[in-house]
């Protein structure tokens, strides 16, 4: 893992973490870990919105 800069917004710099794998398996597998988060965490907000009508 490495830490860049980014600008926010507001113009302000904040750290932002890059995993970083030496292993291209290991890059795929960890990207493939994030998108299903990703999906995973949509999923459940649509499915608290649809309770909560």
């Amino acid at each position: 893992m490495k830490w860049t800069f980014d600008r926010t917004a507001n113009g302000l710099r904040a750290r932002q973490r890059v995993n970083v794998f030496y292993d291209r398996r290991l890059a795929e597998l960890a990207r493939e870990v994030q998108v299903r988060e990703f999906l995973r965490e949509v999923l459940r907000k649509e499915m608290a919105m649809t309770h909560a009508n």
